[in-house]
C-alpha cells in the first residue's frame, strides 16, 4: 500500500527524487514519517533547525512538535524526569509478583488521573505514597470491572447449574490459572463460554446463547470506560455504577470515545506484545489508557483545570522531537531525565514509544542521542 504526502505523490515517489543525507536518511523521509506524531504535513510544519544542535549532532536537525492525541498519550510520560524509574518499578511488580503488581498499576494509573486534570511539577506519581495504597486503590477498580461483568458470569453460572453442570477438574485448574495470574482474568469469561460450547465432553452452550453471552460481555466491557471517567470526575469509585451518567458521557462525544476505544487498543496491543519487556510496556500503557480516556474530559471546566497537562502539552510544555540516524527512532530535545539523558522514542505509525536507555543505545548512534537543548 503506498503513503500519500500532501502534494499528491506517494512518499516513495517524492523520497526518490530527493538527495539523501549524510546518513542515508533523507531529511523529508523523517518529515512523513512523523507526519502523523507531529499532526501536520511536512509542508506547514514550523520546524526550525539550530547551529548548536548542528555542531553537536553533525547536521542540522528540524525540531518538530507532538500534537497528535495518540503521539501524546504514548510520550507523555517523558514529561517526568523520573520516568525511567517509575516505570522500572511498576514493571518489576508486574513480572516478579503479577497478583499484586496487577492492582497496583490499576491503583498507580487511578493516581494519574488528578494530575493529568489539574497539573502538577511532574505528571507522573511517585511510589513514595507507598504499595499499598496503590494496591488498595487497585482493588477497588478491579471490584468496579467485575462489578460490571458480573450479569454475564451470574448468568452463564445459572445456566451451567441448571443443567447439572459439575465442577470437574478442567475448571478448577482455570480457576487456579487466573488466580495465579489475574492480570489474565477479565478473559476468564470469554474462555469459560468458549470451552462449555467447544471442548466440553458433557453440557455444550447452544450456539445462539453463547453468541448472546459475548455480545453482551462485549457491550458491558465498551461501556466501563465511562463508568470509570465517573470516577475521574468525582474521586469515588462507587460513582462508576451511576449509569446515566455513564451513559450521558457517551453520548456526549460519541465519536471521541469510540476513537478513545481505538486508540486505547492500539497502545495496549503494543504494550503486550513488547516481549521480553512486556510487565514494563503494561505499565506504559495502562498510563497511556488513561490520558486517552480522560481527554474525553478537557472540555469539562469543572473537572480539568487550567493548568492541566493536556493543555499544559499543546503550550510550554509541549514535547518537541528531532530525527535520528535511524528512521525509526526520534529524539526529545526538551524532556531529560533525572541524570540528563535525553529520551529515545521509537515511531510506530502515528505511536510514539519511550525507549529503555539500553535498547537506545543498541539502536541509536552516540551523536544521535546527544544532550538536549532546552
Amino acid at each position: 500500500m503506498r503513503r500519500w504526502g500532501p502534494e499528491g505523490r506517494s512518499v516513495a515517489d517524492r523520497n526518490r527524487s530527493r538527495p539523501a543525507s549524510h546518513g542515508g536518511v533523507r531529511p523529508d523521509a523523517v518529515e512523513d514519517l512523523l507526519w502523523p506524531v507531529t499532526g501536520l504535513p511536512p509542508t506547514m510544519k514550523g520546524g526550525r533547525g539550530n547551529a548548536a544542535e548542528a555542531g553537536r549532532c553533525g547536521s542540522k536537525r528540524v525540531e518538530q512538535t507532538i500534537t497528535d492525541p495518540l503521539a501524546l498519550a504514548g510520550a507523555f510520560v517523558v514529561r517526568d524526569p523520573g520516568w525511567r524509574r517509575k516505570l522500572l518499578v511498576g514493571g518489576l511488580l508486574m513480572l516478579l509478583v503479577n497478583a499484586v503488581g496487577w492492582p497496583v498499576a490499576l491503583g498507580y494509573r487511578k493516581a494519574l488521573i488528578g494530575r493529568l486534570l489539574h497539573g502538577t511539577d511532574r505528571p507522573l506519581p511517585d511510589w513514595s505514597e507507598g504499595i499499598l495504597h496503590y494496591y488498595l486503590d487497585g482493588l477497588k477498580a478491579l471490584g468496579v470491572i467485575f462489578g460490571y461483568l458480573s450479569p454475564v458470569y451470574l448468568t452463564l453460572a445459572i445456566v451451567l447449574r441448571w443443567h447439572g453442570v459439575a465442577i470437574d477438574g478442567t475448571v478448577i485448574l482455570g480457576v487456579c490459572f487466573f488466580l495465579v495470574c489475574p492480570l489474565l482474568s477479565p478473559a476468564s469469561f470469554p474462555a469459560a463460554v468458549a470451552y462449555w460450547t467447544f471442548f466440553s465432553s458433557g453440557f455444550r452452550l447452544p450456539p445462539t446463547l453463547a453468541a448472546a453471552l459475548m455480545l453482551t460481555c462485549g457491550a458491558i466491557v465498551f461501556f466501563i470506560p465511562a463508568g470509570f471517567l465517573q470516577v475521574s470526575k468525582t474521586g469515588r469509585y462507587l460513582a462508576a455504577f451511576d449509569i446515566p451518567a455513564a451513559a450521558a458521557t457517551i453520548v456526549a462525544n460519541p465519536s471521541g470515545y469510540v476513537k478513545a476505544w481505538y486508540h486505547s487498543v492500539l497502545i495496549s496491543f503494543v504494550g503486550h506484545a513488547a516481549l521480553p519487556l512486556a510487565p514494563w510496556g503494561i505499565v506504559w500503557c495502562y498510563l497511556g489508557i488513561i490520558f486517552i480516556f480522560n481527554s474525553l474530559l478537557e472540555r469539562d471546566a469543572a473537572v480539568c483545570g487550567n493548568g492541566s497537562w493536556y493543555g499544559r502539552l499543546r503550550g510550554g510544555d509541549a514535547i518537541r522531537i528531532v530525527e535520528t540516524g535511524s528512521r525509526r527512532f526520534v529524539r526529545c530535545v526538551n524532556c531529560p531525565d533525572d541524570s540528563g539523558r535525553p529520551p529515545i522514542l521509537l515511531v510506530l505509525g502515528g505511536l510514539l514509544v519511550p525507549m529503555p536507555d539500553i535498547l537506545s543505545r543498541l539502536f541509536v548512534t552516540e551523536g544521535d542521542r546527544c544532550g538536549p537543548r532546552l
